[in-house]
């Protein structure tokens, strides 16, 4: 009896039925739409990607701060809808210096606060780096594992693909 009650409890979640606030929904049109202007090397743009990374990172922009660490005194934490971290901002900046040249004036703070308060802009520091490792990497797997640090990361890869899967079933993505 024991067993079933737990197993019942491990499978509830997947007949759940997962609704989406507006706001959730209205960022991740926004994060599809910034998506959808950029192309890596083949000519392919990844809005799908994006918008479900944006529900696994953040809950849709729903959890703005996350996972703190520290690094050689400082202590870093990926910020707003995207959770990007300020030195990954920098990187991309220096990958993609015309799209993102607004970053190169920007002290540490600054560039915090508009992580955390402007959808857009992380949405399309985002959608940069993931180009970058599509173009970098061999195959659309370490691309996504890639976005969160790893080459072979098969958690987040899973989750990333679970919240594509959810966001065509509420067509959420087109």
């Amino acid at each position: 009896m024991r067993l079933f009650i737990i197993l019942i409890i491990s499978i509830l979640p997947v007949f759940a039925k997962i609704t989406l606030s507006e706001k959730q929904i209205e960022n991740l049109k926004i994060v599809r739409d910034v998506a959808l202007k950029y192309k890596d090397k083949n000519g392919e743009s990844f809005p799908n990607t994006i918008a479900s990374i944006c529900m696994a990172e953040s809950s849709g922009g729903m959890n703005l701060m996350g996972d703190p660490t520290q690094e050689k005194g400082k202590i870093y934490s990926s910020l707003g809808a995207m959770q990007i971290r300020v030195p990954t901002a920098r990187y991309i900046s220096s990958l993609y210096p015309k799209k993102l040249k607004v970053i190169h004036a920007m002290t540490d703070i600054q560039l915090r606060k508009k992580l955390l308060t402007d959808i857009r802009f992380s949405a399309k520091i985002a959608t940069l780096y993931v180009i970058h490792l599509s173009n970098t990497r061999k195959s659309y797997f370490s691309a996504v594992s890639g976005y969160n640090g790893g080459t072979r990361n098969h958690k987040y890869y899973k989750r990333v693909v679970k919240w594509n899967n959810i966001l065509k079933r509420l067509k959420i993505n087109f």
